[in-house]
């Protein structure tokens, strides 16, 4: 499947979901188009993936956004941003996860929504994980390990 395949799945999951929630129609559209943009994580770990290309960008700017929301001097904020973006690309450009490995499992797409939990609130760690999960079913490749 390609990028844009992914993000239609993954828009459509959350959709749904957050329809049978029975959330206010403009928190249903964000977190859809959030679990849209979560349809593409898995894929990170394929150098030429058109959605590793957005998310690179996403995560540096998320970096900053987060950092700057928290109460702290503007060296240490600039440090935590510098920490997040190198952690990711850490993992990302040195380790090297094969393609369809790791992240291509629950257990990761897992890790992934308590991240979102911690950074944001349920509905997001819901929207992230359900679109992670849209991934996987997709493809056809899911392992739980």
């Amino acid at each position: 499947m390609n990028w844009r395949s992914h993000m239609l799945v993954g828009l459509v999951f959350g959709l749904v979901l957050f329809y049978l929630i029975t959330l206010p129609i403009e928190k249903i559209i964000l977190l859809s188009v959030f679990s849209a943009l979560s349809a593409l994580v898995p894929d990170l770990d394929h150098k030429m993936s058109k959605g590793k290309s957005l998310l690179d960008l996403i995560v540096i700017i998320f970096a900053f956004l987060f950092a700057f929301s928290v109460e702290k001097s503007l060296e240490q904020r600039i440090i935590v941003a510098l920490a997040l973006i190198g952690s990711y690309f850490v993992l990302f450009t040195i380790l090297k996860p094969k393609h369809r490995g790791i992240t291509h499992t629950l257990v990761f797409g897992l890790g992934y929504g308590i991240l979102i939990y911690f950074l944001f609130d349920l509905n997001y760690a819901l929207a992230g994980f359900v679109g992670y999960f849209s991934h996987l079913l997709a493809d056809q490749h899911i392992k739980i390990i």
